[in-house]
């Protein structure tokens, strides 16, 4: 399959991507800046696009079979809108591209109301900390779940360096019970298993160790 990645050099980014060559796929990692710095790989190429810039987008997104993203804010109190406008920027390539399908990392987080199968830590701390984030990510699934594409939405808790393992839970939610948290390399392999898998369409679904 040929896919588009956003968020190629965020540490899940770089976990999808490797994931995805060594699967054969053939990948486009989206970067902001030119100078980052990825492996060679034959079934690798680099584009460098902004989300303002649509021109860029959509020449990194012509001719792919689905869109991966993994784009993340900097973790700050500030006020972001960088996953809007990832979704925004993406979805309208896709409906000019006739692209469907469509995988994106969100967060536990983006439950409006109070979410009792979500750490307590993690409720009433972390997500209260960066709420800002989390509004964000909110606007992005909105965006993404009024759109007539083929979408899946991943929705982690905190986020590890730990190896893949595969052991993990699923759930069309929000969070996972004593789900605290889950590997990057777990979540690229989610997003993977599901990329070809109709019944995963438009849906949403928590994951957790």
């Amino acid at each position: 399959m040929k896919i588009t990645l956003f968020g190629a050099t965020g540490r899940t980014g770089r976990q999808i991507l490797s994931q995805a060559l060594a699967e054969g796929h053939l990948v486009t990692a989206v970067v902001r800046s030119p100078r980052a710095v990825f492996e060679p790989h034959p079934q690798m190429q680099i584009a460098v696009a902004a989300f303002d810039d649509q021109v860029a987008v959509r020449a990194a997104m012509h001719g792919c079979d689905a869109v991966l993203s993994a784009v993340g804010a900097p973790l700050s109190r500030a006020v972001t809108s960088v996953h809007e406008d990832s979704a925004r920027a993406i979805l309208r390539v896709m409906q000019a591209e006739t692209i469907r399908r469509l995988v994106v990392v969100s967060s536990g987080g983006t439950n409006p109301q109070h979410d009792p199968n979500l750490p307590f830590v993690f409720e009433q701390v972390f997500k209260r900390l960066f709420i800002n984030i989390y509004h964000d990510q909110i606007r992005m699934e909105q965006h993404i779940m009024a759109s007539d594409r083929d979408w899946t939405i991943i929705r982690p808790p905190q986020l590890t360096d730990d190896v893949l393992d595969t052991r993990y839970r699923t759930a069309e939610a929000y969070a996972i019970a004593g789900g605290n948290s889950v590997s990057r390399a777990d979540v690229a392999h989610l997003m993977l298993r599901v990329l070809d898998d109709p019944s995963a369409y438009r849906k949403a679904y928590a994951i957790a160790r």
